[in-house]
């Protein structure tokens, strides 16, 4: 609605007008003759116009604009997209808005045609728009700089603020915690802040970083990326900065490997073009594309994304499956299965359910997509796949009051060298430690773990944590899906 009411504003005249809402979608998929070790090896790019008054969508109304390999080059189709949407938008030779005959009313009308949303999953927003990985460590969470690792444990409320989540306070978070962040990862609290990186420009800092030795979290946008861009680029060329230093910028602005290189490379070419001294090496393909960029005109290289009007922050929304079921759903069930290991319930509850699993998956019910937990493993399991599970696991995880428990684990009274095989395995299952192998390969395993600094890893626990809070989880889970997926959204439904 934002969006919308922002172009509706841009009107000045009379003419009648097609208020044209675009969604463009973004995803990979494995051909049917691949396997699994495969995935994503296939590239598509949809349009969807926004439906009707109904808000129902209809097949009619999307379309694909591309498909292909998936490490193909997606700058050409970003482009095509942008420049499509200008064409649609723009004005004729006159300088006067662009009028398209409309069957539908009889008469000539003006289209408003705007970007509502861009959707795709986490590695296809950060490739299209050159961000570095969920793995990186100042861009762990999408479109905010921020070092994850550094404020992970204080990210989650502490135990003074969970009592008032669980006593059912909506206000708990309008005042700073000294002791954890109460969810928010922007903003100046204190907890947020990291240290400066190596090599990090002095120029860039204020007083009170520079004093600090710390940043503060924040934002990413469209034009502060160009901006930042630009800037490392001016810096290397008047050779104001290092590539080092370059380089440690551009990671903080999160930008990734690839368009820090092309920065890098360009301003090489550039420096060698006028006949400047510059530092690594230009290999013949680098001079290549360095030439290219010139030729086109086009300024200082960036990725295509990063030159559209509307902000891609705004306009890219996590996609509900990925949120629920890859992100909530499945976070809840690593959970309760490390539950399980902690009590030494999980082998018995894997036992008593396999059966169940396997039956539902022969149906073949088109709603109910299970698969079989192979040996008490999700692997290959997508979206549709936990969403089945979560439709189940009120069901399922009641056999868990029937299962007792085994013995606590006791290690082995006798040398570590006599251990047997299924000792070894022991030993590291209930460490939750890769028990694959054969005997040589856990013994030697073992010992190393053994041999390490501060000696092996205790065998986890689950204090404080019991069989009526796993319930609990569960029935909030399946609260939350059942709210989030429900046709229709209204007033009410937002107040539960």
């Amino acid at each position: 609605q934002k969006i919308y009411y922002r172009m509706k504003k841009k009107k000045k005249n009379n003419v009648p007008c097609l208020h044209l809402g675009i969604d463009l979608w973004i995803d990979g998929f494995d051909p049917n003759n691949q396997s699994k070790k495969n995935r994503g090896s296939v590239y598509i790019r949809t349009v969807t116009f926004a439906p009707n008054r109904s808000f129902r969508n209809n097949l009619q109304n999307t379309y694909a604009l591309a498909i292909g390999p998936d490490k193909c080059d997606r700058s050409i189709i970003d482009k095509h997209v942008t420049d499509g949407l200008a064409k649609l938008t723009g004005k004729n030779m006159n300088g006067e808005q662009k009028r398209y005959y409309c069957a539908a009313v009889g008469v000539e009308v003006e289209v408003n045609g705007f970007l509502i949303s861009k959707l795709a999953d986490q590695p296809e927003r950060r490739k299209t728009l050159g961000l570095a990985g969920g793995n990186s460590t100042y861009h762990a969470r999408f479109g905010t700089i921020l070092d994850l690792n550094s404020a992970a444990e204080f990210v989650s409320p502490c135990e003074s603020c969970t009592e008032k989540i669980h006593q059912g306070d909506r206000n708990f978070d309008k005042v700073r915690c000294e002791y954890c962040t109460q969810w928010n990862m922007e903003g100046e609290h204190p907890l947020l802040k990291f240290p400066v990186p190596v090599d990090y420009p002095d120029e860039c800092l204020s007083d009170q970083e520079r004093s600090s030795g710390k940043l503060s979290p924040r934002k990413l946008s469209l034009i502060g990326l160009r901006n930042a861009m630009q800037k490392a680029g001016k810096q290397l060329v008047e050779k104001s900065w290092t590539e080092l230093e370059a380089r440690s910028y551009l990671k903080i602005e999160g930008v990734n490997e690839e368009w820090t290189n092309n920065c890098i490379v360009f301003t090489r070419y550039a420096k060698k073009i006028v006949g400047e001294n510059y530092d690594g090496v230009l290999t013949e393909e680098d001079e290549n594309w360095a030439e290219q960029q010139l030729m086109d005109g086009t300024g200082f290289p960036m990725p295509e994304a990063w030159n559209e009007e509307m902000d891609f922050f705004l306009q890219n929304l996590d996609v509900p499956m990925h949120l629920l079921f890859l992100g909530l759903v499945k976070t809840a069930v690593k959970l309760i299965i490390k539950w399980c290991k902690c009590k030494r319930k999980y082998v018995q509850l894997v036992k008593k359910a396999k059966d169940i699993m396997r039956t539902l998956e022969k149906m073949g019910l088109s709603w109910l997509k299970i698969l079989d937990m192979r040996n008490g493993k999700m692997g290959g399991w997508i979206s549709e796949n936990y969403m089945a599970f979560v439709r189940l696991a009120p069901w399922w995880y009641t056999v868990l009051e029937s299962i007792t428990g085994e013995e606590p684990y006791e290690e082995p009274n006798k040398a570590r060298k006599n251990w047997t095989k299924t000792e070894l395995q022991e030993w590291l299952s209930v460490r939750e430690l890769d028990w694959n192998g054969g005997v040589k390969i856990l013994r030697f395993r073992v010992d190393g773990y053994f041999q390490q600094c501060g000696g092996p890893p205790p065998v986890p626990t689950a204090s404080g944590v019991g069989i009526d809070d796993i319930y609990r989880l569960i029935r909030s889970l399946l609260r939350v899906v059942s709210l989030s997926m429900t046709e229709t959204v209204t007033k009410v439904l937002l107040e539960e």
